[in-house]
């Protein structure tokens, strides 16, 4: 496991436009920047929550709400929140 330094390795220090849609409530406040662990958004455009892995989000994973870029994204119905797949090899 990567020991996440504040100002050097984190989320917050090096990607700091992507914190405007950080989930304050649901993640832990310092993440690797790098890190395959799955987070929770809340898209800055649609409002719509979302999980998806901090590394995903750094080299440009959207919000599948907003963007319709992605087909490869689940929803849960009674949540309406959608979650990025882990287990499709991407």
């Amino acid at each position: 496991m990567i020991k996440v330094i504040k100002g050097n390795n984190d989320l917050a220090s090096q990607r700091p436009e992507l914190l405007c849609e950080w989930d304050i409530e649901r993640n832990t406040k310092s993440v690797y920047v790098f890190s395959k662990k799955e987070v929770h958004w809340i898209c800055r455009n649609c409002g719509q929550s979302w999980v998806c892995p901090v590394v995903k989000r750094v080299n440009g994973a959207a919000c599948p709400w907003d963007s319709g870029r992605f087909s490869w994204f689940s929803q849960d119905k009674n949540t309406r929140e959608a979650s990025y797949e882990t287990d499709n090899g991407s």
